[in-house]
This record gives structure tokens, sequence and C-alpha cells, in this order.
């Protein structure tokens, strides 16, 4: 359970992901919460609510209505295989303002796309109430499960960053002091987080910003970038080909 926050309430018009890793112990009863702010343990809040839930068919879904009523109500469509199967999974929902639309995934794949409307497509406050972020419970029916990496942003993040997470957790995208660089990357090559994206040009010779060495998959720290045993020394930057990031 974490204290009420603005950074986990969301107005009308404002973006956001939920974002998390869960792996199901025994099945779950009908609708249990994985993450819920504003409707856990009592009733609806009227400032609306929001939750990712395992329904009654062992499928993930977004749940939100806009007050302590029965509409306006969203509830996004489950397509996925139960999954109450014992595996970890990833889950995340988008709220893209600039897109129009909700979008929910598991393990990065497109399980259902919502239209935001304020009829009954989600365009209204989420989880703009006193009470806490719950996770593992949906009006007292505790998940049976493990969590892990549960992060919320602000903002609707993308596919590509989606994939990131899947693969290496939400620390391969933290960036706690805001600016273009993931926190992991920065500690990796520098033990600090005070160097940004734009830094580094003259630093290692070979004409990369920091920015440039990070969207390349290379080492800021190293003068021969592509390996090719020649530092940069005039004109552009030393790097010719893009290397494969994988």
């Amino acid at each position: 359970m974490i204290a009420d926050s603005a950074d986990l309430e969301f107005p009308q018009g404002q973006d956001f992901t939920l974002s998390l890793f869960f792996k199901s112990g025994e099945d779950s009863d009908t609708n249990n919460g994985l993450l819920s702010k504003g409707y856990s343990g009592g009733a609806r809040s009227s400032g609306g609510y929001y939750q990712l839930q395992i329904n009654a068919a062992d499928q993930i879904q977004l749940d939100s209505r806009a007050g302590s009523g029965s509409t306006p109500c969203v509830t996004t469509a489950s397509g996925y295989p139960a999954f109450t199967d014992g595996q970890w999974h990833h889950v995340a929902c988008v709220r893209d303002g600039a897109a129009g639309e909700i979008r929910l995934y598991v393990d990065c794949t497109l399980i259902d796309t919502v239209a935001l409307n304020a009829a009954d497509g989600g365009d209204w406050g989420m989880g703009v109430n006193a009470e806490p972020l719950v996770i593992g419970n949906h009006f007292n029916r505790y998940t049976n499960g493990w969590f892990d990496d549960v992060a919320i942003w602000n903002e609707a993040l993308s596919l590509a960053t989606l994939q990131e997470i899947c693969a290496e957790g939400v620390a391969a995208v933290a960036n706690s002091d805001n600016d273009e660089l993931p926190d992991e990357w920065e500690r990796d090559h520098f033990r600090d987080l005070d160097e940004d994206e734009f830094g580094d040009v003259l630093l290692d010779n070979d004409g990369l910003t920091n920015g440039e060495e990070y969207i390349h998959g290379t080492d800021p720290n190293k003068p021969d970038t592509d390996d090719d045993e020649n530092q940069r020394r005039r004109g552009g930057p030393q790097l010719r080909d893009r290397p494969d990031r994988r």
C-alpha cells in the first residue's frame, strides 16, 4: 500500500502508464486487483478510480469508473490466454491523449485499444482521490501471486520503451534526473547521475554526445567507438555503422 500522492492521480487529459510484472499463484477469485487506486477495500471513490485486475476468465483488464456510480465506465477487452499459468508476465496500460486511446499490453503484445471518450472510453479523472495505491487487492479479494517492478509514469510510454522494460526491467528506463539517459546506463558508464545527453563530445574524442552514444549502444568512454583502430581527429563523428544493440 502506497500513500496518496499527486504522482498517482491522473486528471482528465493526463497521460499515464501503469506497468508491473506478475506471476500467479493459485487461481484468483473474480476480479482480483493487481493495482488499484480508489476501489480496493470499500466502495468506489467519487473521484474516480483505476484498476488493473484479473477477471473471472483469469485474463487481464483495465477497469475504471468516473465516480461512485456504475457509469461512466471503461473496461478493456481481454483476449489473452489465462493469466494464472504460474509464469511471469509483464502488464502495461497506457492512456495516450495524442493518439486518443487507451492501450492494454501483456508481454508487450497489444491486447486491446479503446478510443478515448467521456461516455465509455476513460476520458475522465482516474485515481483523483485521497485513497492509497493498493497492490494485490480489490474489494478485499486478495490476489495470489508475486509482483515485481511495479511502476507508474505520468506519460504515455512507447512500445519500444515497454519492450525495454519487458527485456531488462524498469531499471533499464528509470530516469530520476529527467535527462534523456536512463539511470542504469549512467551508473554503468559514469558511476553517478551527473552527466546528461548533451555532454561528452570531447571526453573520449569521438565526436558523439552521451545521448548519441546511448542511442547507438556504444561506450561513451571509448575513443575508438566502432573498433576500427582509428580515433576521430577532425570533422564529423567517428562512428560509421550503427552497431547491433542485441
